[in-house]
């Protein structure tokens, strides 16, 4: 999930699954029908506040995004996957691995 923040208030929430569509519909455990919401790509979370025009920041957002940046999130998902996976009271972070 993304905050998109203007001006220190939260406007929008942005999912992206940079998975394929068939990895999630094999997680979800079978087909997603048309009330489920597309897990692949960018799409406006059902809890944002859509103070913006959510058409306006996804073209935004899509601007914005290339490569290099899914890898950040791809990269910082698996961090935080991992930290939650740690024994309580361990940290994994590399600069704690020195």
């Amino acid at each position: 999930m993304i905050q998109v923040m203007r001006d220190g208030i939260h406007v929008a929430t942005i999912n992206f699954g940079w998975e394929s569509p068939e990895f999630y519909q094999q997680w979800m455990g079978g087909e997603l029908d048309e009330l489920m919401p597309s897990l692949h790509g960018a799409t406006i979370d059902v809890t944002s506040p859509n103070k913006v025009s959510t058409h306006g920041i996804l073209a935004f957002f899509h601007a914005l995004l290339d490569q290099k940046w899914i890898v950040i999130m791809q990269n910082h998902y698996n961090a935080v996957k991992t930290q939650l996976a740690a024994p309580e009271g361990t940290n994994t972070t590399e600069q704690d691995k020195d």
